[in-house]
């Protein structure tokens, strides 16, 4: 059955949260979203549950109403970044650790202790603080709320180079700028850079790093394991402190950003969430011109690939062309080994789902991966 189509709707900014599009629909009627939801779709739903994990059935009749698709009503909401920025929305007992120690950066395995936190979620987990760009506000005639707004994953906004400020924004209506707590100092290129990135894997799916191309999934956890190195005591790892110290010292801010006692990012206050992501700009930049060396297994990726004399071809003596050779037997035996340790290991799992995944966030296209592991044997639990 087709439902009326509202006749008053806006288009939806880019990027922006569901609720924020929701209450800019609802302003058209004199309505509160809360009214809009309950008379006009029949759900009492918070602001917050159809930011995070909506009924698919509710985003269904949100497309019927609008002259939205299925597509653009799911993207306005964190579930669409699943697998991208978190596995699944449901946490396991041993989720943090699974997420955060995925990778390693500035600190060798050994070093990154051990650590069991109860409801976890990565980058949403403690009170939400909204930030904004005032570019972007004073750019449009109406408030909104962009979703990447909701949660510490920058320090700027990408499309404007402005420091990310506090403040409550009630959509369609006004902005309060909670100027006490603004902190207005200009960011380093080196934070910019970052944010770039990051907004380059919520809206592509994929990140440019020096040596190689990654997954947006890969680039979240990358960051939120040097989010979580740099926020460690420097007695857990001595032999490696100065390298730690290097990065503060270049940074202005005292060791950990100020972090007297651990505690994961999620639940740290807005000051030392700014601080321990403009250390992990820095690191990034020191490791990018080789200021300093880290001995982790994942350094490689931000830094610049070495060139050697034996990659450079002479333009006297043209590389030989092999007859009759074609890489697809290689390509085909390479594939099947990758899906047979998959079949095995849990970790090599994850990482082919997210290769496979790789450029892809549509809703399609996950039932379709999802489809082809099964039809292949690869579990998504293991013992």
């Amino acid at each position: 059955m087709r439902h009326k189509c509202w006749p008053l709707h806006p288009q939806p900014m880019e990027g922006e949260a569901l609720s924020s599009w929701l209450e800019r629909v609802a302003s058209q009627y004199d309505l509160l979203l809360g009214e809009l939801m309950q008379y006009e779709l029949g759900y009492e739903i918070s602001a917050w549950d159809l930011n995070f994990n909506p009924p698919i059935a509710l985003l269904k009749s949100i497309a019927q109403r609008s002259t939205l698709s299925f597509e653009q009503v799911y993207r306005m909401t964190f579930k669409s970044w699943v697998p991208f920025i978190v596995d699944h929305l449901s946490p396991e007992s041993n989720f943090f650790e699974t997420y955060v120690f995925q990778y390693s950066v500035l600190l060798p395995v050994k070093f990154r202790g051990s650590s069991q936190v109860i409801d976890w979620y990565p980058w949403l987990s403690g009170k939400p603080v909204l930030r904004a760009c005032l570019e972007c506000l004073r750019s449009h005639q109406t408030p909104f709320i962009r979703l990447a707004w909701k949660l510490p994953l920058m320090l700027s906004c990408p499309l404007h180079g402005c420091r990310l400020q506090v403040c409550t924004i009630y959509p369609s209506y006004y902005v309060s700028w909670h100027e006490e707590k603004a902190i207005i100092s200009p960011l380093s290129n080196t934070a910019l850079n970052m944010d770039k990135l990051t907004w380059q894997a919520l809206m592509m799916g994929e990140v440019n790093l020096p040596n190689r191309v990654v997954h947006a999934g890969v680039w979240f956890r990358l960051l939120r394991s040097v989010l979580n190195e740099l926020s460690l005591p420097l007695c857990a790892y001595p032999t490696h402190s100065s390298t730690i110290k290097s990065i503060w010292e270049k940074c202005g801010y005292p060791i950990r950003g100020g972090l007297h006692s651990w505690r994961p990012y999620e639940y740290l206050s807005l000051d030392i969430q700014i601080r321990l992501l403009e250390g992990v700009a820095t690191a990034l930049d020191m490791m990018r011109e080789k200021e300093i060396h880290p001995r982790a297994q994942d350094t490689k990726l931000f830094s610049p690939e070495p060139l050697y004399e034996g990659d450079l071809r002479s333009s006297l003596t043209p590389p030989a062309k092999s007859k009759d050779q074609s890489p697809w037997p290689s390509v085909m035996e390479a594939l099947e080994l990758a899906v047979a340790d998959a079949r095995a290991n849990r970790e090599s799992a994850r990482q082919l789902y997210f290769f496979c995944l790789f450029g892809r966030k549509d809703p399609d296209s996950i039932r379709e991966i999802n489809s082809l592991f099964s039809g292949l044997g690869i579990p998504f639990t293991f013992e």
